[in-house]
């Protein structure tokens, strides 16, 4: 059986800028998992049936050694247009030779407003 998914709960706040978030990848003795030539994956949905709230497009850089992944930072002009909500995410890698692995990370992932409200200058 796999190992569960590290939880890893994230928040957005509409109107500003989110991220980005790094995932150090390590194995059981605490190294540094390669991940040159995988590709990585992660979705925000209410459910697995349900439609995409948000693709976080992890990125992986072409010769990482460090097993680095990373969530890049979305700026607030496209956070301020999502809707409030609780929702999901997870993320899963790919390796090489096209094989899907399960989720390495999961967790809730929720979408609140602040109460300050900048007007555009």
């Amino acid at each position: 059986m796999d190992p569960a998914p590290a939880p890893l709960p994230l928040s957005l706040i509409r109107g500003v800028n989110f991220g980005p978030v790094m995932i150090h990848c390590k194995d059981a003795g605490d190294v540094a998992v390669p991940l040159a030539g995988w590709k990585a994956f992660a979705e925000v949905r209410k459910d697995p049936s349900s439609s995409l709230v948000l693709d976080l497009t992890p990125v992986i850089e072409a010769d990482d050694a460090e097993g680095l992944i990373t969530l890049p930072e979305i700026l607030h002009a496209a956070t301020a247009v999502l809707a409030e909500g609780s929702f999901a995410w997870d993320l899963i890698l790919e390796d090489p030779t096209g094989r899907r692995l399960d989720p390495i990370a999961a967790g809730p992932f929720t979408i609140e407003s602040i109460q300050t409200q900048p007007v555009p200058a």
